[in-house]
């Protein structure tokens, strides 16, 4: 490995490690002010690329904190599905997704992925 692309992966890393910090940090001090924001507030969440976390329970746990914190709407940017070799195993795939899905209360907007329109 060249001394020019672990320079590269160290900055990625510490990049990464910034954004996850400033990330819990945002997220700490929003719900804090939550609690004083007027009902008619508009919020939405935005998730994206579950299908790894599909069969592990963690989507069912993102579900859930979306849940409690009660956006206006929810917002899908795709990689719903691993994607599939056939139309039975695509249907499959969203069948699990759809069920799943199905326990947001609030309305879900879709924007497909590669993985969802049947490239894995």
């Amino acid at each position: 490995m060249s001394q020019r692309t672990r320079i590269n992966q160290k900055f990625l890393f510490t990049t990464f490690l910034l954004f996850l910090i400033a990330g819990y940090v945002i997220n700490a001090d929003i719900r804090e002010d939550a609690a004083r924001w007027p009902e008619d507030f508009f919020s939405f969440a935005v998730i994206g690329h579950i299908y790894p976390h599909l069969t592990t329970g963690g989507a069912e746990y993102i579900i859930r904190k979306i849940n409690a914190d009660n956006p206006s709407l929810v917002v899908v940017t795709g990689d719903s599905i691993p994607g599939a070799d056939t139309r039975e195993n695509a249907r499959t795939q969203w069948d699990t997704v759809e069920k799943l899905f199905s326990s947001f209360r609030m309305p879900i907007y879709f924007v497909p992925g590669n993985h969802d329109l049947g490239s894995p």
